[in-house]
Formats: structure tokens, sequence, C-alpha cells
């Protein structure tokens, strides 16, 4: 079962009018995590959807990270990954992308502290107030 957070659409929207690049990348076998971005209809929103495909690894390894920067022409430091899990942590720190922790997913705030994130957000319309301006 796959809902989108609380926001998820209009945070969307809004990345989009600023033209910032958006993307999902999943351990969720991809057919599903396209069905599913079909099915809640978020797709139209997000400029790549990648879920695990064989012969590519699972997050934390960097590997479809980087592919998908690679695929716009991006550098890690132009990025922001958004996680709600350690892995997500764990490719942020691989791939040389900062982070963001999402405190309202599975991993308690107390862990975020513990593993020294700074960037929190409690709810997904809180990224928007501090991202930067589009250099």
């Amino acid at each position: 079962f796959s809902c989108l957070y609380p926001g998820a659409l209009e945070v969307l929207e809004d990345l989009g009018r600023k033209d910032i690049i958006r993307a999902v990348l999943s351990n969720k076998a991809d057919p599903l995590v396209q069905q599913i971005a079909a099915n809640l209809n978020f797709a139209s929103h997000l400029e790549a959807i990648v879920g695990h495909r064989e012969g590519h690894p699972l997050k934390p390894d960097p590997a479809s990270l980087l592919e998908i920067l690679e695929s716009f022409s991006l550098r890690p430091s132009d990025c922001l990954l958004v996680g709600d899990g350690r892995p997500d942590f764990e490719l942020a720190e691989k791939s040389g992308v900062d982070f963001c922790a999402a405190t309202y997913g599975i991993v308690l705030q107390s862990v975020w502290a513990e593993l020294g994130v700074t960037r929190t957000i409690d709810r997904l319309p809180d990224l928007l107030t501090f991202l930067p301006e589009r250099r």
C-alpha cells in the first residue's frame, strides 16, 4: 500500500514552477514504482521515476542516483535528497548529496539526531521554506 504524503502534489508543483528537477528513487521494483506514480497521479510532476532494476544495486548504493544526476547534467552538490529511511541517509552520504530527513517517515527524530542529521522537515511543505534560490 502506498499513498502520497499530505501536500506532496502542491510541493511538486511549486518545485516545478521554480524549475527544480524532481525525481523519485525507490528500492521497490521499477514496474511497481511506475504503477504507483501513475495510480497516485504524480508521475507528470516528476522528471525521473526510478525503481529497482535488475542489474542495478539497491539504495544505499549510489549508482542509480548518480545515473539520474548524470542524465540531467547535475553534480551531487546541486542536489538535495529528502528521505524517510536510513538507506536514504546512507545514499546521500555515499553520493555527496545534501540530505534532509523527513521526520514523518519511518525513522524517529531521535535516530536522525543520533546520526547527526541537522536538516529535517516535519511535513513535506516545510521543504519549501529552506530551499535556496536557484543559481
